[in-house]
């Protein structure tokens, strides 16, 4: 008799336990989380020190400037650049571009280095060519070889860019770069400062649109 009553009480205890369960998930199915937006822009401003070895499309006194620290071997970078730049020809008055070399040491393979002190002798001839030589070269590791057969298309003068490639001077001005985006703690490539603001390029954006609309402001 009180082994029936013992079970009719596990019983019991057990349909509660399992009704309080089929509450406690149906409560959980009406409650809305909030979630925070990200922006898609910083709201604070991160001053970065200009440099001789700033190479700038558009008007220097533009109102709008956008950085942008790049690396070769970084493929979002060179897809974002190209988007910047179509922006800075469409609107040269209202906007410039400051490109910084930040090629990122690889632990597995070559960084883009070389191809950075290439791209820096090619504006130290003609800052225009700078940007044909972006184009050209996209991305990757490219060797010296490759490089050479790039600028003689270009119309340069040989002998004082490989002189250039070899000057300390030139390792300098690019390794100032990777130092600079270590010191402002950017963790990763690509990285876009507008009117010295960071964009959130991990967010879903449209940077065509976006620069549209700060023209428009």
């Amino acid at each position: 008799m009180h082994h029936k009553k013992f079970y009719i009480l596990l019983l019991a205890m057990t349909v509660l336990a399992g009704f309080l369960f089929f509450l406690q998930i149906n409560r959980s199915k009406q409650i809305t989380i909030n979630q925070t937006p990200t922006a898609l822009i910083s709201e604070n401003a991160t001053f970065i020190p200009p440099s001789d070895s700033d190479l700038i499309l558009g008007n220097p006194g533009a109102p709008i400037t956008i950085v942008e620290f790049m690396d070769f071997n970084c493929k979002d970078c060179l897809s974002f650049h190209m988007t910047i730049k179509e922006a800075v020809v469409k609107y040269p008055q209202q906007m410039r571009l400051i490109w910084k070399d930040a090629p990122q040491p690889r632990l597995l393979f070559k960084d883009a280095s070389l191809t950075h002190q290439a791209g820096w002798c090619v504006a130290k001839q003609d800052q225009k060519k700078f940007w044909q030589f972006v184009d050209t070269v996209g991305t990757g590791n490219i060797s010296e070889s490759t490089l050479k057969k790039i600028i003689q298309g270009m119309n340069l003068n040989m002998a004082a860019w490989e002189t250039c490639l070899q000057s300390d001077q030139t390792k300098q001005a690019v390794a100032a770069g990777t130092e600079l985006a270590k010191n402002l703690g950017i963790p990763s490539l690509p990285a876009i400062f507008i009117n010295n603001k960071a964009i959130n390029i991990e967010a879903d954006i449209n940077l065509r649109e976006m620069l549209e609309s700060f023209i428009k402001k």
